[in-house]
């Protein structure tokens, strides 16, 4: 996962998500089957990979999402927003 510093290449998805009257991020790192589809379909693997995170509703308690505990946000936004950040500056 995406521990100490980002110094390497990741690939994440994050979306801003609703359940129900709530809305939550969701900050995923693909793995190495979701790289593969994505590097082989590109956006719309990604559309489809939101889309099905959307609706398996990962933070839920009974949810049986296969992205249930691969949520991100907490430990690695911060990272992730700094990474973006700086990749913006120097594009």
């Amino acid at each position: 996962m995406l521990s100490g510093a980002l110094s390497g290449v990741y690939t994440v998805l994050g979306r801003r998500l609703r359940y129900s009257f709530v809305g939550y991020d969701f900050l995923l790192q693909l793995n190495p089957e979701e790289l593969k589809a994505y590097a082989h379909e590109g956006r719309v693997f990604i559309s489809r990979l939101a889309t099905e995170i959307q609706n398996s509703v990962p933070i839920a308690k009974v949810s049986t999402s296969r992205f249930k505990g691969r949520d991100l946000s907490r430990t690695c936004s911060d990272k992730v927003t700094e990474a973006v950040k700086s990749w913006r500056a120097n594009t």
